[in-house]
């Protein structure tokens, strides 16, 4: 029988203002947010978007609460986003280089901003 340890997703130390965070990636349990952060429905990517944001924001700081993650600074949350991707954005075709290339086009920030 084959080691599901190879499946499984491994934490990367990631540096926020100065701190080290080890954060896993984006998991087959994070597959809802990502699909509907790529709708072609405005609403449904904008809460897409929204939940994908907070999942990221839940892997780095487990007990952030959505109404905290709510109150996040917009350009924090941009910092925070680009890093996580860029850390875990290995290949060019992948999901998540799809979305720091909208991050950097604010598309998710600004559907994010939108929604609330």
């Amino acid at each position: 029988m084959e080691d599901i340890d190879k499946f499984l997703a491994k934490p990367k130390d990631i540096e926020i203002l100065g701190e080290t965070y080890s954060v896993t990636p984006l998991t087959v349990n994070d597959l809802g947010a990502l699909n509907k952060s790529r709708s072609e429905d405005t609403k449904e990517r904008q809460e897409g978007s929204e939940e994908l944001g907070y999942a990221i924001f839940k892997k780095i700081v487990p007990s952030i609460t959505k109404e905290q993650f709510q109150k996040v600074d917009l350009k924090m949350f941009d910092e925070v986003m680009l890093k996580f991707l860029d850390a875990f954005a290995e290949k060019e075709s992948s999901a998540e280089k799809k979305i720091i290339d909208k991050i950097k086009n604010k598309d998710v920030r600004e559907n994010t901003v939108n929604s609330g």
